[in-house]
């Protein structure tokens, strides 16, 4: 993977929170330590405090003691999918996410930006594009920041569906006597996607979309065998066909859902 970094020396300044009088934090979640070096060095030399997280272990670590005002994600980790720690980040906060990647294909950049990051650049990185860009997203997002800590604070989103809910932040799935219900973090994905368009349509294709960086989820019919396993842990009398096939179309969650935000 390229990890060049051109930087510029064009003369800088110290860029403060005007509002608050605080420094503005960026975590790095890069997993080659010296590209998240070299992105370090450019960065504190406009004023920026930076953290760098290789993993999304460290990540989650790093963002429970502290708040970050931008996060620059790259796809590629070690233990997880950067689009991962979007779909985490955007349950809850609305802070800047630029993707810094060496993924260049228009999917990927589609992907990214549909499930939430405000920009995507290329590796290797120009600092000052980079660095317009941060400026343009704190104006934006008016500096709002992300941590762990403060997110399990924040609203708590569940859904309402049959005899099951599906608790989203926790990723847990139960029946109407609080009984979990064991679902891979695919499995996961999927049934939220068609819970978010109950009674309505959904390709394999919006469905593999959604699925973008798990593992095996990358084909047609993978999407179809994980359809299999959750009609089996949501098999219920009650409701005898809660994911209905559509022909030559996709699939549809015949059921109506209520969501409940705390």
């Amino acid at each position: 993977m390229n990890t060049e970094i051109r930087q510029n020396n064009e003369s800088v300044f110290n860029f403060y929170d005007s509002h608050f009088h605080r420094m503005i934090n960026i975590l790095i979640l890069e997993d080659e330590k010296d590209a998240a070096q070299l992105l370090a060095e450019a960065l504190a030399l406009d004023g920026y405090k930076t953290k760098h997280a290789g993993s999304k272990a460290e990540f989650d670590r790093y963002t429970d003691h502290e708040e970050y005002q931008v996060l620059l994600v790259d796809i590629s980790l070690p233990d997880a999918s950067g689009l991962d720690v979007i779909r985490q980040v955007r349950q809850t906060s609305d802070v800047g996410i630029i993707v810094t990647s060496g993924r260049s294909s228009e999917a990927d950049v589609v992907v990214a930006i549909e499930i939430g990051a405000d920009d995507y650049m290329i590796k290797p990185i120009q600092v000052r594009e980079l660095t317009a860009k941060i400026r343009r997203l704190l104006q934006r997002t008016k500096n709002a920041g992300y941590s762990r800590r403060l997110a399990r604070g924040n609203a708590h989103e569940q859904h309402f569906f049959g005899n099951w809910q599906l608790d989203v932040a926790n990723h847990i799935l139960m029946d109407n006597q609080g009984t979990p219900i064991n679902i891979t973090t695919a499995e996961f994905v999927l049934l939220d996607a068609l819970l978010r368009s109950s009674n309505r349509i959904l390709s394999r294709q919006a469905l593999l979309d959604h699925l973008y960086g798990y593992g095996d989820a990358h084909e047609e019919r993978n999407v179809d065998g994980m359809i299999s396993r959750l009609r089996r842990k949501l098999r219920c009398t009650d409701y005898p066909e809660i994911i209905k096939t559509v022909r030559n179309a996709g699939y549809m969650l015949c059921i109506e859902v209520k969501t409940e935000v705390s």
